[in-house]
């Protein structure tokens, strides 16, 4: 599912998931275009939350992507270095 575009500044920043399925346990993938991604298991049962650090060395705008079932409900926020 695209989820969009953030512009982040040169620095140390965080990105941030809560997710929990409404079913079964199943992982959400979020993807950063040219850098990666990672993982997440959402449980049946509680929130699942976790950080990932993320480290620029010039800004950029990113794009990314979030992949998941339907049965997931998901938030995702980053912190970002004041610019």
């Amino acid at each position: 599912m695209p989820f969009g575009t953030i512009g982040l500044p040169k620095g140390e920043s965080w990105i941030k998931v809560n997710c929990i399925s409404r079913s079964k346990s199943v992982n959400l993938e979020l993807s950063l275009e040219k850098i990666g991604g990672f993982s997440v298991g959402c449980s049946g049962v509680s929130v699942e939350k976790t950080a990932h650090q993320l480290n620029l060395e010039a800004a950029r705008r990113l794009h990314f992507t979030v992949n998941t079932e339907d049965s997931v409900r998901w938030y995702v926020s980053i912190q970002a270095p004041a610019r």
